[in-house]
């Protein structure tokens, strides 16, 4: 057996060099994305270890394991993946790096060396200890957080159980003479829509949005504010509106690819009690990828560093658990959004509301994952830049 906790890049090489050590028996490899030409064990790195092992020993029907091997690449996150080869108790085991060298698992072998190794290079990578300062910054930020008004929310958004929705998707597009950013869009929300609705809340526009989209999108459902809302007073608006068991919401600048809302609601069947599924962000092409919807919080960051950054996807990713999931391009499950009254109006007038709902589900047990499958170009602050200069944007971003 292989238990290929590599990259993908790496799995036919892999699957080549597992074959030769034991060519007269057959091989299974464990492995996320499907291997060509071995038999597959599919692994889940969302599902537990035990629902992972169970899997694997209903495939091997009681058959033995006379070798496994298990991969060492470098900075490679399936953990629970390589003690699956332990745990199964094969009479040999081996562990091969990514440049296919092999050798023997046991402690008269090249083990204790390699782990010297692991240990040491783990060791390095540790950052330093913050200074007094930062540590005087993080308390600060602490009492000012305490300190700070709540604002009055334009209207609470009353819980609601499952069974009072419908099994479907509401997509929520706040938008601000956005007409011509809506006519772009639109067409793949409403070839994707399936069972549900599109609400558009139409925050105070006055380029003639109403219009195109009765004309062109009758069945878009259009919620007016004769006054321009806040970005998260607009949201709560369309939150408040939406009829069905998720609500995906989006900016106006997103432009969906193929299967885009299909592959985040598949999410919500795959991994329990999830809350937001959270999509892979592209920007057009020359501008740097700032975002990508992979979202994770700085062990230690600088006084002057946001304490959030985005990561590049893995090969093959998918389901990675992450802190939150961007409002311009997420899905919810209706009922925990709702439960958690929405998103936080005290963020004014945008950012940062989607990074606090999905810290206050996940302190509810609820988390967040990335759908790395599912795919937006993202016209970034198309919206924002006709309303603010980037210097303001850039200081609302830093204040929160």
């Amino acid at each position: 057996m292989l238990f290929a906790s590599c990259g993908v890049h790496l799995l036919e090489q892999a699957i080549a060099t597992a074959r030769s050590a034991r060519p007269e028996l057959p091989l299974v490899v464990v492995s996320q994305p499907e291997p060509l030409g071995a038999d597959w064990c599919p692994y889940y790195s969302h599902e537990s270890l035990a629902h992972n092992l169970r899997r694997c020993r209903q495939s091997l029907n009681g058959a033995p394991i006379e070798l496994a091997i298990f991969m060492l690449q470098p900075a490679n996150p399936h953990r629970r993946l390589q003690a699956m080869a332990f745990l199964l108790r094969p009479r040999c085991l081996l562990a091969m790096n990514e440049n296919m060298g092999a050798f023997e698992v046991g402690f008269n072998s090249a083990l204790p060396r390699h782990l010297l190794w692991r240990f040491n290079e783990w060791r390095q990578r540790l950052p330093a200890r913050p200074p007094l300062f930062t540590l005087w910054a993080r308390a600060a930020g602490f009492v000012i957080g305490l300190a700070k008004p709540r604002a009055t929310p334009s209207g609470s958004v009353a819980p609601v159980t499952g069974a009072q929705r419908p099994a479907g998707i509401s997509v929520v597009i706040p938008s601000r003479n956005g007409r011509e950013m809506l006519d772009k869009m639109l067409p793949a929300v409403v070839q994707q829509i399936g069972v549900g609705e599109i609400i558009v809340v139409n925050n105070g526009s006055s380029d003639g949005s109403a219009a195109m989209l009765a004309a062109r999108f009758p069945s878009v459902t259009v919620v007016e504010s004769a006054q321009p809302l806040l970005f998260p007073i607009a949201v709560n608006v369309g939150l408040r509106a939406a009829r069905f068991s998720h609500v995906c919401l989006l900016n106006n600048d997103m432009m969906l690819a193929p299967d885009f809302l299909r592959r985040l609601r598949h999410a919500f069947d795959r991994v329990p009690n999830l809350f937001c599924a959270a999509a892979q962000i592209f920007l057009p092409p020359g501008l740097p990828r700032q975002e990508t919807g992979k979202a994770f919080l700085t062990a230690n960051p600088a006084p002057s560093d946001f304490p959030v950054r985005c990561e590049l996807p893995i090969e093959a990713e998918d389901f990675t658990y992450v802190l939150y999931g961007s409002s311009g391009c997420s899905m919810y499950d209706a009922r925990r959004l709702a439960q958690l009254n929405g998103v936080d109006e005290t963020y004014q007038p945008a950012y940062v509301e989607d990074l606090d709902v999905g810290v206050r589900a996940w302190q509810q047990g609820w988390p967040s994952v990335f759908v790395a499958r599912a795919h937006v170009v993202h016209e970034h602050r198309a919206t924002m830049n006709q309303l603010y200069s980037k210097q303001r944007l850039d200081a609302m971003v830093a204040a929160h």
